[in-house]
């Protein structure tokens, strides 16, 4: 039996915490990381889709990543993703930078989403770019696959030349596609070499009898600021 990769688990779809005025409630932090540790979390992702990241400034999102930092040490064994993909690749590199330098687990990283006819060549090419300036060695980048909001997503043969090219940094791909074929089509093809977290609740034993590595699962939903 292959072992596990190290981020394969149960992560919570983290909202962001916001006070009244929308400004980053941090003073809740502590409580709802234990929340979502205790109701058998192994760790969340800040600044998702239910987060709302990309409605987010930079300076907010390092203000909560270093909260949650900080409240996360006092839960052993408590992973942490960050959302760090935005249309810009410096702004994006610098942002994942900040999540590694800050002492986050893994990154889930969207496509450069305002343009949605880029081309798998130049996907790679920003992807790889990324990757290089900002992912270390022994951290884990994984794409972020909602093309039904993203407007553009990651073909098999994207996800087979990025794994190829950057086989531990790449980790594999967040799958919110919600597209069934699609779970099949990365079971056939990459089997248990690619980890894959299930974005779509509804579709949790199709994606695990097609090798899903385990999935993202949404405690609740969030508000618009």
């Amino acid at each position: 039996m292959t072992n596990p990769h190290p981020l394969a688990g149960v992560y919570a779809a983290a909202v962001t915490p916001l006070k009244h005025d929308s400004t980053l409630d941090l003073e809740t932090v502590p409580v709802y990381l234990r929340f979502l540790a205790a109701h058998g979390c192994h760790g969340a992702l800040f600044f998702g889709t239910t987060g709302e990241g990309p409605s987010f400034s930079p300076k907010e999102r390092e203000i909560l990543f270093r909260s949650v930092r900080v409240y996360r040490q006092q839960i052993q064994g408590f992973r942490l993703l960050a959302g760090t993909g935005t249309p810009s690749l410096s702004e994006s590199i610098d942002l994942t930078k900040l999540a590694f330098d800050i002492g986050f687990d893994g990154v889930v990283v969207l496509p450069p989403y305002y343009f949605r006819k880029a081309t798998d060549e130049g996907l790679f090419n920003w992807f790889s770019e990324l990757i290089t300036k900002a992912v270390p060695a022994n951290k884990y980048l994984l794409g972020y696959h909602i093309p039904s909001t993203a407007g553009v997503g990651f073909s098999l043969d994207l996800i087979a030349r990025l794994k190829n090219a950057f086989p531990s940094q790449f980790a594999g791909i967040k799958d919110s596609s919600h597209d069934e074929a699609y779970t099949e089509s990365l079971g056939q093809r990459f089997g248990k070499d690619l980890l894959v977290l299930n974005g779509t609740d509804s579709h949790f034993h199709h994606a695990l009898k097609n090798q899903c590595s385990r999935r993202h699962h949404r405690r609740r939903k969030s508000h618009l600021r």
